[in-house]
């Protein structure tokens, strides 16, 4: 999937989930479920997120830093793990840890 393509269902899943865009976090993994659900305490049954897989690396990497430098999402802008093709995003809540 392409950058301007997963930016565009990221900003609709946002609207379809109500809220702002600092609202959620946005971050890059190789393993996206345990990176929510184990680390950032996210609810798999009644949490709202998503993830997806982008073409390569970079792309994963340069959609994370646009939507948190473009459009405001909350998210760390170190590339993190350097085998990050997933691109995860989530609402946060009161158990969610940033």
């Amino acid at each position: 999937m392409l950058k301007e393509e997963v930016i565009s269902n990221v900003l609709q899943f946002v609207k379809e989930n109500n809220g702002d865009n600092y609202d959620y976090y946005v971050g890059t993994s190789n393993d996206p479920g345990t990176k929510m659900f184990s680390i950032h305490l996210v609810q798999p049954l009644g949490g709202i997120y998503k993830y997806v897989k982008l073409d390569n690396i970079e792309e994963a990497s340069e959609t994370k830093k646009q939507l948190i430098s473009t459009f405001g999402f909350d998210g760390q802008l170190s590339d993190g793990s350097t085998k990050s093709q997933y691109l995860y995003i989530y609402k946060k809540t009161q158990s969610s840890k940033e």
